[in-house]
């Protein structure tokens, strides 16, 4: 866990780009009201300590059905953890700022990392992975990976 943890400062240094799916690599559905509008999602870097990073170029996707989306991974994402949140894009910028609302965090986070790698009873495989818990898979495609307000 510790070299994932060590992972963290370069997921913070990124955040992939969304644009319109294609393979659809993570859905899911988003439950509650939402406190505003437009909504729109965003893949974030994240800290070992539940930080987000918020200040890093983003390209946001607009939510159509505010109850389903699915969102491609980045076509070059720089090793480390990352989440897909839902946003109410309050000042109209596009990206996620720190200051406007967003989903609770899921207990979900998909790390990326160039290579097989153990640390402690963690370990990750080259590509995208899911830590849930205290489980790490190889999924592929994410479909159950569900955002509540």
């Amino acid at each position: 866990m510790r070299k994932l943890l060590l992972l963290a400062p370069l997921a913070l240094a990124s955040c992939g780009l969304l644009g319109t799916p294609k393979t659809y690599d993570v859905s899911g559905t988003i439950s509650g009201t939402a406190p505003g509008s437009p909504i729109k999602l965003a893949l974030v870097g994240v800290s070992s300590t539940g930080a987000v990073n918020a200040d890093v170029a983003q390209v946001a996707v607009t939510v159509f059905d505010a109850r389903k989306f699915s969102v491609d991974y980045p076509d070059s994402p720089a090793p480390g953890i990352y989440q897909v949140i839902a946003y109410v894009d309050t000042n109209g910028d596009g990206k996620y700022n720190a200051t406007e609302k967003r989903t609770e965090n899921n207990g979900k986070y998909l790390i990326y990392s160039e290579s097989d790698a153990t640390v402690g009873s963690v370990t990750v495989k080259s590509g995208w992975n899911l830590f849930q818990g205290t489980t790490v898979t190889q999924p592929g495609r994410i479909t159950n990976y569900d955002l509540n307000w």
